[in-house]
């Protein structure tokens, strides 16, 4: 349902569009979870006016069969992350020496002498696209109680970014810029990308936040909403993993981590338009990361079921509801394995193995 008015951004414009804004101090008052009904939602697509813009991601299980079955096949990500990259140095004449490189980057203003992402998975630096929705925040307040330290938010909303930049220095970030990004803009994604890597130096992980529910009613009468939940939920993002996908290339490391949904596993006809964009971004993310095996850099898409967050209020819990920091805490799990694909909660892995085998004409019915 719609959130109340934005607030009035009283932020400091003087900066250009894709620039960083400028870090507060490491340590502010603890401004605590911002997250709850009264919430705004994630403006991070074209500016909804209809009654249904929201960031958060559903699942809408509907009516489910215990039936025990067979899992599916193991999600783990087996990806090899050994760095192929040729370092090799050509500008040097013949017989030259070749000179020594730096134990990071040059141009990384937070460099340290030691791997990005430790053993245990866990990210020091990340950009994340949509940073306002419910389930971005609490994935980084999970991962700054590990090793998260630098982030780059990017969103539409700036003064609701820099609350919850004051929330992630509270959780012990010690530097959070924000930047203005609409992920529909497709000339704004390789801007973003230079963005954050001459903020962070190195990127580990790059988190696809983005996203709305749009009003499937409105959707099926009006191409324009239809045009806006895809735009929104499906190629924006698809473009922006692309552009970001490149720069981990280049690194030889770093993971996209792509909110799903498990709306996207077998679309309802009671919210086809949703489902088939977050059907379509999760066949994306699990192609491309397909295509960076070997490079280095991996994906993990995560589905997580019906989570209560503001795009959600007000509406009936289905089977296996969440919350989303229960999310954030499978998300966490699955990093620490390598996993290519995370279910929260994980019973949804076999409930859908189940759904997958629904007689059409009995899927059609399942309630919204």
């Amino acid at each position: 349902g719609p959130g109340p008015d934005e607030p009035t951004d009283d932020s400091d414009d003087s900066h250009h569009p894709g620039e960083p804004v400028p870090s507060g101090p490491a340590h502010t008052p603890d401004d605590t979870d911002h997250t709850g009904p009264h919430g705004h939602t994630d403006d991070t697509g074209p500016h909804d006016t209809g009654p249904h813009d929201d960031t958060g991601h559903t699942d809408d299980t509907g009516h489910t069969d215990h039936t025990h079955h067979t899992a599916p096949p193991d999600d783990t990500d087996h990806t090899d992350h050994t760095d192929h990259t040729d370092h090799t140095d050509d500008s040097h004449g013949p017989g030259e020496p070749v000179p020594s490189k730096p134990a990071h980057p040059p141009d990384d203003p937070h460099g340290e002498d030691r791997p990005m992402i430790d053993a245990t998975g866990m990210p020091q630096r990340a950009v994340v696209i949509g940073g306002t929705s419910d389930l971005a925040r609490a994935l980084c307040r999970a991962l700054a109680a590990r090793r998260l330290r630098h982030v780059v938010l990017a969103g539409r909303d700036l003064g609701e970014l820099a609350a919850v930049a004051d929330e992630l220095r509270a959780a012990g970030c010690d530097t959070v810029d924000t930047v203005t990004y609409d992920v529909t803009d497709a000339d704004a994604h390789r801007a973003l990308v230079e963005t954050a890597a001459a903020a962070l130096g190195q990127v580990d992980l790059v988190l696809m936040a983005a996203g709305v529910l749009g009003d499937q009613a409105t959707a099926e009468r009006d191409p324009a909403e239809t045009a806006r939940v895809l735009d929104t939920n499906l190629t924006g993002p698809a473009a922006a993993l692309t552009a970001f996908a490149t720069l981990l290339r280049h690194q030889g490391q770093g993971r996209l981590v792509v909110l799903s949904s498990v709306a996207g596993v077998r679309v309802r006809r009671s919210n086809f338009v949703y489902g088939a964009s977050k059907a379509g971004l999760d066949a994306f993310s699990l192609g491309l990361a397909d295509a960076l095996d070997g490079s280095g850099a991996a994906v993990t898409v995560v589905r997580p079921g019906w989570v209560a967050t503001r795009m959600t209020a007000g509406r009936e819990p289905a089977p296996f509801a969440t919350t989303a920091d229960a999310v954030a805490a499978d998300v966490v799990a699955g990093l620490g394995r390598g996993s290519r694909v995370v279910w929260s909660p994980p019973v949804l892995r076999y409930v859908f193995g189940l759904m997958r085998l629904l007689p059409a004409a009995l899927w059609r019915r399942m309630p919204g």
